[in-house]
């Protein structure tokens, strides 16, 4: 009988990793936001960033290289171009580390107040988010914080390709 329900749990338990490999994403992550630097906007992305990864949700680094390397791709124009994917693709110096790299891009909406755009570039993917409050990363509401670090992890998660890209 104990064999039995044995057998049965471990033929319904979820797989686990293998070769002690994570489930848990990984990228080095270059934060830049078309407001230019100083924006407050990427310092609260890299603090949202730094959230998932306490949380346990995302191994996060930086790469060793400066972002500013990206500036020139970028416009003031919140919304995604392909220029702009080609720009930081082409732009993305080599590298020592074989961690992947996600370029997050972020920008202020002229419509209804004042959320943004956020567009992840991955090597080969990207993940796009239409309406993100960034700031809300840290709301004293579970539902209203955790809405926006699982949206920021999608967004990565497609970049890296290991999620099915959505056009929210």
């Amino acid at each position: 009988m104990f064999r039995a329900a044995l057998a049965l749990a471990l033929a319904f338990a979820p797989p686990s990793p293998v070769n002690g490999a994570s489930s848990v994403p990984e990228a080095e992550i270059v934060v830049l936001a078309t407001g230019g630097p100083g924006d407050p906007l990427a310092g609260q992305t890299v603090r949202l960033l730094e959230a998932l990864e306490a949380d346990g949700r995302l191994r996060y680094g930086r790469p060793s290289f400066d972002g500013e390397v990206f500036r020139h791709c970028l416009t003031h124009d919140p919304d995604p171009t392909h220029e702009r994917v080609d720009c930081v693709r082409t732009s993305t110096p080599e590298r020592a580390t074989a961690a992947p790299l996600v370029v997050i891009v972020l920008g202020y909406t002229r419509e209804r107040g004042s959320y943004q755009r956020m567009q992840c570039i991955g090597r080969a993917r990207e993940g796009f988010l239409r309406s993100i409050y960034v700031r809300d990363f840290d709301h004293p509401r579970p539902d209203v914080s955790g809405g926006t670090r699982t949206a920021a992890l999608r967004c990565i998660e497609e970049a890296l390709g290991s999620r099915p890209q959505n056009r929210d």
